[in-house]
């Protein structure tokens, strides 16, 4: 695929965006937030494909992948509770969307990097804004480095570790709100 950065795509499809944006619903709201990332991805075929209709070529191919329903959801709209059920949800499908044709550390990057949207998303879904505010900072690539290398792992394993890591919860929260996962 082309890659169209969001740039390129907010000259290439001003009137799409404008639209989306005007609308006023969410659905378009947030596939016109999401329009440059998305687009980073799937974009030059959309284009070549759709032409004049990206917006509607992204909110299709977007809901066939998951991606709407991820990003739906209303900013602080939810309880600890939902956003936690959410936030594991959204954990268990990182598997699926590494690019397995990445050598291993480029898939635990992109693993760690998925992770950390998630999580950041999460925190503006949440409601109680004392606590969202309250959260530690995600962590850095090179902070899980080190603590995997300070537990003797080497080479692979470190990268192995990162992308199991990115798939887990803190079990602390998870009890803290009756969770168990």
């Amino acid at each position: 695929a082309i890659y169209f950065g969001k740039l390129t795509l907010r000259t290439a499809g001003d009137t799409a965006v404008d639209t989306a944006t005007r609308e006023g619903d969410a659905e378009n709201y947030l596939i016109s937030n999401m329009l440059g990332n998305i687009v980073g991805d799937i974009g030059g075929d959309l284009i070549k494909k759709y032409g004049g209709n990206v917006v509607n070529a992204i909110k299709n191919t977007a809901k066939a992948d998951g991606v709407v329903k991820y990003n739906i959801l209303k900013p602080i709209s939810l309880s600890n509770e939902a956003v936690r059920k959410w936030y594991h949800k959204q954990l268990d499908t990182i598997p699926s969307k590494i690019d397995s044709s990445l050598p291993l550390r480029e898939r635990a990057m992109q693993a760690f990097e998925m992770r950390n949207e998630i999580k950041l998303h999460a925190r503006e879904l949440m409601a109680d804004r004392v606590s969202a505010e309250s959260l530690s900072a995600t962590k850095m690539l090179r902070d899980i480095v080190r603590k995997a290398y300070q537990q003797g792992l080497r080479g692979d394993k470190i990268w192995h570790y990162v992308m199991e890591g990115s798939q887990k919860s803190n079990s602390g929260v998870d009890a803290a709100l009756g969770l168990i996962r």
